[in-house]
């Protein structure tokens, strides 16, 4: 009783021990309270002072802690203990937690610390960590968020319930006791609980565990984050595989590239397969609303599937269909973005008035004497003229300061801007219908799509129809699948965007009439063919408007897919496709 004396008034006079910060790792199960006082002084070397009567009346204790505190793990410990405890020194000193001949209201009624609960989430398909994912208490307000590697870290007392969610994912709850400090969550796509999520190959559709090599797969909601009109910008910014912005050419199509080039000045396009057949047109044909899944093979499994034809990787796309037992649904879609015309002062160039100081120093100094004698008669700029009139004596210097001086305060950047470029307006409409019964389901699909590029009479549009039926018969051991797909493109390429080749150009004057920009010198074009020949004047806005050059491009698919189930586990497939497509270009050129 002494030492016990001795020992509770040092505790009095010792600070809180709360910030201790030995770290203890326990796994226990129904264990009695000292073997784990035991572990706990093997780890932090801090002894235990108790009656051994008193630890008779102690429950059996389960723990599973990893690098906690010792105040920590003491006070997991002791929840739902008829003890508690206190820290002198480098002592713990056990005693009844509430004294019969002093009884403490306040303390008997003070609820028990905190626990502090970790973990980590991710998905159970991708088996990735999920960062940002919410981990809050129910009918509380406290929460937190996991970090890149998905982990996370809150406080929370028995019985609360910790509600984990993740945009795209089911909800998870799990209700906090002593054996659920650490918390692994893999979460589940949030499905209907009879579908199964199947990626498609373009030749076989498997489960995610049945997958080998690199795969990655697009659902319906990623490729709809985007409001696009082509199926490759859908996918920027989503695979980290795809090399997006190269040069189109007759070897790279698309202007994507999935993996290294296979062969030296070989085609570095990757195989496009839609619906389970390679699609040979343009990609930019295909409607982004009508497509359920895109799935990239990015390793040798492809060329186990596609041959040689997927040496530069394989992108599947899938279209939608409707569901068996699925009430009729209509689906209206429309999305309008509008852009804002390129800013030519983004770039800094050698403005006017410097660039004709420049012209002035050049001519001085004889650099313009081989163009001035080309007998190919090139033109000349204007600045350039004005001092070879003044040099021949066809003006005075005045005249020729003046001229030159209103040069200086003409910037063509503006001309362009105002002439040639406008705001850019993407337009994109859509109407689907789908649905199905017990032995038949449907999906029908109308788009229409017109661009405005930001280059004046740059357009696009285009029709898109997609129809799939599926009928079962046979009591669903034959089912047959027919398909119409048509795509029509329309392309109008009548920019004539023109080069500065001198920042003080103009193309139409105070009223609005076409200038010329010289391509020859015009004393040659005045004389040439002595007025027998056409108008030799290049007038960037007269090309502009009078330009017709359109293309049109046709493509048509018509498909049936049958599928018969032989007996129990053994299924035979035919799949038949006929495509058709035409391209029709007309430039027409007016004189």
């Amino acid at each position: 009783m002494k030492i016990t004396a001795v020992l509770l008034l040092a505790a009095c006079l010792t600070a809180s021990a709360s910030g201790h910060s030995q770290q203890v790792t326990l796994n226990e199960k129904d264990a009695p309270l000292e073997k784990v006082f035991k572990a706990i002084k093997q780890q932090t070397g801090y002894s235990f002072f108790f009656n051994e009567a008193l630890l008779k009346k102690a429950n059996l204790v389960t723990i599973q802690v990893s690098n906690r505190s010792l105040t920590e793990v003491l006070n997991i410990c002791f929840v739902n203990q008829p003890l508690t405890y206190s820290i002198v020194g480098n002592t713990v000193v056990i005693e009844e937690k509430l004294k019969a001949n002093n009884p403490d209201p306040v303390i008997a009624n003070e609820p028990p610390p905190p626990l502090r609960i970790t973990g980590t989430v991710y998905s159970d398909s991708t088996k990735i960590p999920l960062e940002g994912a919410n981990i809050a208490l129910k009918n509380k307000r406290s929460g937190t968020k996991t970090n890149a590697a998905g982990e996370f870290t809150i406080d929370a007392e028995i019985g609360d319930i910790i509600v984990i969610s993740y945009v795209g994912y089911r909800d998870f709850e799990v209700s906090v006791t002593n054996n659920s400090l650490v918390i692994n969550v893999a979460l589940k796509l949030a499905i209907g609980e009879s579908e199964e999520v199947f990626i498609n190959t373009g030749y076989e559709r498997l489960k995610q565990n049945e997958l080998t090599g690199s795969v990655f797969h697009l659902n319906r909601d990623q490729i709809e984050r985007s409001v696009s009109t082509d199926i490759l910008s859908r996918m920027n910014g989503i695979s980290n595989s795809l090399q997006f912005g190269l040069t189109k050419s007759a070897l790279n199509t698309n202007g994507i590239q999935l993996r290294t080039l296979s062969t030296i000045n070989s085609s570095s396009s990757p195989l496009i397969i839609l619906d389970n057949f390679p699609f040979e047109g343009d990609i930019n044909l295909i409607n982004p609303n009508d497509i359920e899944s895109v799935t990239i093979l990015r390793d040798a499994s492809a060329t186990s599937i596609w041959d040689s034809r997927s040496s530069n990787g394989v992108i599947v796309l899938t279209t939608k269909n409707g569901k068996y037992g699925q009430r009729t649904g209509v689906s209206i879609n429309s999305n309008i973005s509008i852009s804002e015309k390129p800013d030519l002062f983004y770039s800094k160039v050698l403005g006017s008035s410097d660039y004709i100081d420049v012209e002035k120093y050049l001519y001085e100094n004889a650099y313009y004497t081989g163009r001035i004698n080309d007998p190919g008669r090139l033109a000349l700029s204007p600045v350039v003229e004005i001092l070879l009139k003044q040099q021949a004596g066809q003006i005075t210097p005045a005249q020729a300061d003046a001229q030159i001086s209103s040069l200086r305060t003409i910037d063509g950047r503006n001309q362009i801007g105002d002439i040639f470029l406008h705001k850019s307006i993407k337009q994109q409409y859509s109407v689907s219908i789908g649905g199905g019964g017990q032995d038949y389901r449907y999906y029908i699909s109308l788009g229409f799509d017109k661009n405005l590029n930001s280059n004046v009479r740059d357009e696009f549009d285009r029709l898109s129809l997609t129809i799939n039926n599926t009928f079962q018969l046979l009591k669903r051991k034959l089912e047959i699948s027919p398909r119409i797909m048509y795509f029509q493109n329309t392309n109008h390429r009548n920019s004539a965007l023109p080069n500065l080749d001198y920042p003080y150009a103009r193309f139409v004057d105070e009223n609005g009439n076409s200038l010329s920009i010289a391509k020859y010198r015009q004393g040659y074009i005045d004389t040439a063919g002595s007025g027998k020949l056409l108008d030799w004047s290049y007038r960037p806005v007269d090309e502009l408007r009078f330009g017709n050059n359109k293309s049109i491009t046709t493509q048509y698919q018509a498909g049936l897919d049958i599928r018969c189930k032989v007996f129990t586990g053994f299924e035979t497939e035919v799949k038949y496709r006929y495509d058709r497509g035409t391209i029709e270009t007309s430039n027409l050129q007016s004189i």
